[in-house]
């Protein structure tokens, strides 16, 4: 994040930057970057509805407060076709072990990042399957499981094999 914004402190690159510090764990620095946002740009729509619940929502999902997660995420679905807020959900409700509402949450998101902008959502739209997959797999419905690990695995087809969640699940895969 802070080499990103050494080139350039455009209001999108802070807001992109705060996502990733987000997402990539540094939870310290994406709340205080996503507070300042939001204070400096309050009628800012994508900071107000996408990147500042987002950061938050990926801060709760790696602190283990899934609840949260999903509470914070949910001013950003209308933005699904481009942001991962369903994907974002589907992992939080993982996390509970409801697997009735992962897989409404990742199924939502297969449907809306099926279209002409789903270049946009490409970064996640292996994890998306493999979300699916999951939440299949929990409600022990192996067949649906299978075909969507595939989906997620030819998605992954030139990804890098030791890709430590294409190992995961591989495994997972092979033990269904």
């Amino acid at each position: 994040m802070r080499q990103a914004l050494s080139l350039d402190k455009s209001r999108q690159t802070q807001a992109s930057a705060t996502l990733s510090a987000a997402l990539c764990g540094d939870g310290k620095l994406a709340m205080q970057s996503a507070s300042e946002l939001s204070k400096k740009y309050p009628q800012d729509t994508l900071i107000r509805d996408v990147f500042a619940p987002l950061s938050k929502a990926f801060v709760a999902l790696s602190a283990g407060r899934a609840q949260e997660a999903i509470d914070a995420a949910e001013p950003a679905k209308p933005y699904d076709a481009v942001y991962p807020a369903s994907y974002l959900q589907g992992l939080a409700y993982l996390q509970l072990h409801d697997a009735a509402h992962a897989l409404g949450a990742f199924q939502s998101a297969v449907r809306v990042n099926s279209g002409t902008l789903q270049q946009a959502f490409a970064p996640f739209r292996a994890q998306v399957f493999l979300g699916l997959a999951r939440a299949y797999a929990m409600g022990g419905d192996k067949p649906n499981a299978k075909q969507a690990y595939e989906a997620a695995f030819a998605i992954w087809k030139d990804a890098d094999a030791d890709l430590p969640m294409l190992v995961a699940a591989k495994k997972e895969y092979a033990a269904l």
